[in-house]
């Protein structure tokens, strides 16, 4: 399990941690997508394959030494301090990510990954 996290939603952090002025709390926060944008990766496997036909993907046993299995934050203590939570659901998060990739089909070969 993985959550998504749309910049625009740590973006929306910032700027609510800079508008609140407060002498106590925490000095460092966890920011992330949260329980309600979180996904596997056979979900995501199957919105893919919804979304752009399916694809059968190799299969790779490799352990790598910083791979978990399951990350969800928990923004509960931004929340409580800044009133803040992501606003971008899964699904804009999912959407925005096919759309870019629709629009400009060459951009992983262009980064160099």
């Amino acid at each position: 399990m993985r959550d998504l996290f749309h910049p625009r939603d740590l973006a929306s952090l910032l700027n609510a941690q800079i508008r609140t002025s407060r002498t106590g709390g925490c000095r460092v926060y966890t920011a992330g997508g949260g329980p309600d944008r979180a996904m596997s990766l056979a979900q995501l496997n199957r919105w893919c394959d919804a979304r752009f036909g399916a694809y059968l993907p190799e299969s790779d046993a490799t352990e790598w030494p910083y791979d978990i299995p399951w990350m969800i934050m928990d923004n509960s203590q931004a929340r409580r301090d800044f009133g803040w939570a992501p606003a971008t659901t899964l699904d804009q998060v999912l959407e925005g990510i096919a759309m870019h990739a629709e629009k400009q089909p060459d951009w992983l070969e262009r980064s160099g990954l």
